[in-house]
């Protein structure tokens, strides 16, 4: 059966209390923050993280060379996880008899462009374009390795790691080693994040060899906002972007093209991508030197050839005619690929404020919160409801069209009001039968422990021969949606009929209303 999705561009806003949606295609993506007064960290102190944003994986391996693990001083280019390949780790990025792409480029060095091959291979992985060509599928993939001459292992996968990421004031998703320390527990997948100053990113181990060899791959779906723009929970719109700095070999690929290369041993690079402009920037961040500057489109005609690339995608025109980035409201997929293979300092700093593709996703964060009310979120302490709205168009036998709502949960926490909804199967018969899309449609699902909101998964799913007559009447529609953040059980409202006194505190409830802007839907 064939899937379509319906896709509608952009939101309109109206704030009432402390949240926003930022939105493109289905995405209402809610940060909700409480309290927002200062507060003193001391080095050592736990750090609130969050959840892996909607349709976001993080990936973590550990490698060996010998026993010592990522010792630099003994280096063994035929052990570990260098037994039989050309692509190595080393103690002091001392590789170069292996090939230049194994030798650190020095203080000031660049990076070193063009180890991999501007595409992935057909199982997503990086595939060298230097040495013996080889796929790095054995350094990502989730397969542990053991070195079955010295009968150690080589190679440990944790995959589906989680609460990496803070969000901060500006809305970003953000990870600066310099200020915070990550620790993964190997058992749990999750992150233990806590405040440092001038540290290190040694996600395996703190101290000791065993803190060097591993690798990250973060891959995540994102779409562009119309006008490439997001808006800031204070209501900034700000340029959607990807921004790194670290090391070592650094590749960004996005819908299997590499964008970003910062490949190599190398001290800390830079890497940014603004999905306004198109452009990607690359250089030695240390040093402010080694500037590489291309654009998004630039890459995937590179790659693909430019007739290819303008066949696949949807590129903004530029008022000169040419092509820098995408267009907006096109749907893609991130692949960040990440490896400390030199065994020496290790940073890494990221922040970006990509929206996801497709959910109706939201995040609550407390802030200070006032201990007396709670300390920290407990799973489903909070409601959250989302509205949407049926359109009246008296068309083809219809009356009223009923609003895209989210379809899929990924929990059973799900109220539904009223309790017959059911967009599906959708078809012309379906729509028109009585009693059917006159009414606004509700969803009320309560926080996970972490405080993330997901109401799910919004698409318009084949429906039978009708289908595509159904899908037409989609088109250039716009719905209107409200969301709301219900008063916690034990809440009474006040005389203003506006605000709840709960635990003895007085509380606004948080109210947003989403207009999507109109829009030919892709198919």
């Amino acid at each position: 059966m064939r899937t379509k999705r319906v896709k509608i561009p952009g939101y309109a806003i109206r704030r009432r209390g402390r949240t926003e949606i930022m939105a493109a295609g289905f995405l209402i993506c809610v940060f909700l923050v409480l309290s927002v007064s200062a507060v003193l960290a001391a080095v050592g102190d736990p750090v609130e993280t969050i959840a892996n944003p909607a349709n976001t994986t993080i990936d973590v391996f550990d490698f060996w060379v010998y026993d010592n693990r990522g010792s630099s001083v003994t280096n063994f280019f035929n052990t570990g996880i260098n037994r039989g390949h050309q692509f190595v780790f080393s103690g002091n990025g001392d590789g170069g008899n292996y090939g230049d792409w194994n030798k650190y480029t020095g203080p000031g060095g660049p990076r070193y462009g063009g180890i991999v091959e501007p595409l992935l291979d057909e199982n997503g992985y990086p595939v060298l374009a230097v040495g013996n060509g080889e796929s790095l599928a054995y350094l990502f993939n989730d397969e542990n390795i053991d070195d079955e001459v010295l009968h150690k292992p080589a190679k440990r996968s944790y995959t589906g790691a989680n609460y990496l990421f803070t969000v901060n004031e500006d809305g970003y998703y953000a990870f600066d080693s310099v200020i915070h320390n990550a620790t993964l527990n190997t058992q749990t997948r999750e992150f233990s994040v806590t405040e440092q100053t001038g540290g290190m990113f040694y996600p395996l181990a703190k101290t000791g060899n065993d803190r060097h060899f591993f690798g990250m791959h973060v891959q995540a779906d994102f779409s562009v906002p119309a006008d490439g723009q997001v808006v800031s929970p204070s209501g900034v719109k700000q340029d959607m972007v990807y921004e790194f700095r670290g090391d070592d070999d650094v590749w960004m690929f996005i819908d299997g093209v590499l964008v970003g290369d910062a490949g190599g041993i190398h001290n800390p690079h830079g890497l940014t991508v603004n999905f306004v402009t198109g452009e990607v920037h690359v250089w030695n961040a240390d040093h402010n030197k080694h500037h590489f500057y291309t654009t998004i489109y630039d890459m995937f005609a590179a790659a693909l050839g430019e007739e290819e690339a303008q066949a696949r995608y949807q590129w903004k025109r530029e008022p000169d005619g040419s092509y820098k980035t995408f267009s907006g409201n096109t749907y893609h997929t991130m692949d960040f690929f990440y490896l400390e293979r030199g065994a020496g300092r290790s940073n890494m700093e990221v922040q970006y404020n990509m929206v996801s593709t497709y959910d109706f996703t939201g995040h609550k964060t407390l802030l200070n919160a006032d201990p007396s009310v709670t300390t920290v979120l407990q799973r489903n302490q909070f409601k959250f409801k989302l509205t949407g709205f049926p359109i009246e168009i008296n068309k083809e036998g219809l009356r009223w069209l009923e609003p895209v709502m989210p379809v899929t949960r990924p929990d059973a926490n799900v109220i539904w009001d009223p309790v017959d909804y059911d967009l599906y199967p959708l078809t012309l018969e379906n729509q028109i039968r009585a009693a059917r899309g006159n009414r606004p449609k509700t969803l009320i699902v309560g926080n996970s422990a972490d405080g993330n909101i997901n109401f799910g998964n919004a698409e318009l799913r084949s429906g039978g021969d009708s289908h595509d007559s159904v899908m037409s009447l989609y088109m250039d529609r716009t719905f209107r949606y409200v969301y709301e953040e219900l008063p916690p059980d034990g809440a009474v409202l006040n005389a203003d009929g506006v605000t709840y006194t709960w635990k003895g505190k007085r509380f606004l409830p948080i109210r947003t209303e989403g207009i999507p802007s109109t829009g030919s839907p892709m198919t």
